[in-house]
């Protein structure tokens, strides 16, 4: 079935209004920050934020799980409506050794609780090797049983101040389950010279759940342990429902299919509603065109008065000009009838609404002129009723 533009726009915002409504019915906080990554050595600490957006007001309550040494400056806060807030967290690393911690940050409303992914990374206090390790856009999302890529890039932090000379490192690689199980450990050795830059490769399991997942790398050289993390999501049939943040895909797979219902009824449905106001608008401009008309002749039957004409000659030249309009409306109706009984699309039908509407406000000039009325009479109601409006 063909859709006027209005209503394919008018089924879009439908939808995005089902979509926004449908995710707001429980929520009274939007989370703005996906995730909280933070880098620091032992023993020392730094201050990050995220922010939050209420919906309504209410009260919210901050806790941590899976990583320590995370305090808030403020444990719970009062959100106004459509309030913006922007919260204050303290990672310190006393007693967590060099390496990478998973967690999340909770965040407790009345009517949800939300959690943020934390990523810690914590190297030692004397670090003379450092790593970078990114996963290419290609890489950014594979599926299970395919290779994963890394680029690795090891820096010397020593170099140019006579530190070591060329010497050989080790590299740990892992990664991890978004709760921080470990799923590969890979070790390896390299000679750095300044930097070195290379792509490793692992080989992933065909049995992976869709998610998001964290490879990582530890530089080690003797006390020195210098780390780097990297995510990529893995997008498999066999999901377990758990994507990065606060849904899962198992809801919005449900929440999209009601969508979809809904939106294709409305859809119907608006169509169908249009396709009868379009009925109830040609009643009104039948109404309306009459109305001039009878307006225009009676203006003209004014300009006649004095020049001879009779009386019942104009009133019979009126009568009949006003009962041809009628006939031509009538016709009007019976055709749209005859293609909302088609199920002819609204924008048919509207098209032939305007056609109509065209042809009315001219033939009310062309075929509404009385005998009797001269030129020069004529054109000066005519100039005189364009500026009331009374034009296409």
């Amino acid at each position: 079935m063909k859709m006027t533009t209005l209503n394919m726009k008018g089924g879009v915002f439908v939808l995005v209004f089902l979509i926004v409504s449908l995710n707001l019915v429980s929520a009274s906080v939007e989370l703005n920050t996906a995730l909280l990554k933070v880098s620091l050595k032992e023993n020392s600490e730094v201050l990050k934020s995220f922010s939050l957006s209420s919906i309504k007001q209410d009260d919210v309550f901050f806790s941590s799980e899976g990583v320590d040494g995370i305090s808030f400056e403020e444990e719970n806060v009062v959100l106004g409506v459509n309030e913006d807030k922007t919260i204050s967290v303290k990672f310190n690393s006393a007693g967590l050794l060099p390496g990478v911690y998973f967690g999340n940050i909770r965040i407790k409303t009345s009517a949800e609780m939300l959690m943020l992914p934390v990523i810690l990374e914590v190297e030692s206090q004397d670090l003379f090797f450092d790593a970078d390790l990114d996963i290419p856009p290609a890489y950014s999302s594979v599926s299970p049983g395919e290779n994963l890529v890394v680029q690795v890039k090891v820096f010397d932090l020593t170099f140019g101040t006579n530190g070591f000379n060329n010497p050989s490192v080790n590299i740990d690689y892992s990664i991890y389950r978004q709760d921080g199980v470990l799923l590969v450990s890979e070790e390896d050795s390299l000679i750095v010279d300044k930097t070195a830059s290379f792509s490793k490769s692992f080989q992933l399991s065909k049995d992976l759940e869709g998610g998001n997942y964290f490879s990582v790398g530890q530089v080690k050289y003797g006390s020195s342990i210098g780390v780097s993390s990297a995510i990529f999501t893995i997008d498999g049939l066999a999901s377990s429902g758990f994507t990065f943040g606060n849904f899962n895909s198992n809801f919005f797979i449900v929440l999209f299919a009601i969508i979809f219902i809904v939106g294709i009824g409305l859809m119907l449905y608006c169509s169908v509603k249009s396709r009868d106001k379009l009925f109830l608008d040609l009643k009104r401009e039948n109404s309306l065109e009459l109305k001039r008309q009878r307006e225009f002749l009676l203006a003209q039957q004014k300009l006649l008065r004095n020049t001879g004409v009779p009386k019942q000659a104009v009133q019979k030249q009126i009568k009949e000009k006003v009962n041809n309009l009628k006939k031509v409306q009538s016709k009007r109706m019976e055709e749209l009838k005859i293609l909302k009984k088609k199920k002819s699309s609204p924008s048919v039908l509207k098209k032939k609404m305007i056609d109509w509407k065209s042809q009315g406000y001219n033939t009310v000039v062309l075929e509404s002129k009385l005998n009797g009325v001269g030129a020069k009479e004529m054109s000066t109601l005519m100039s005189k009723w364009k500026k009331q409006g009374y034009k296409k």
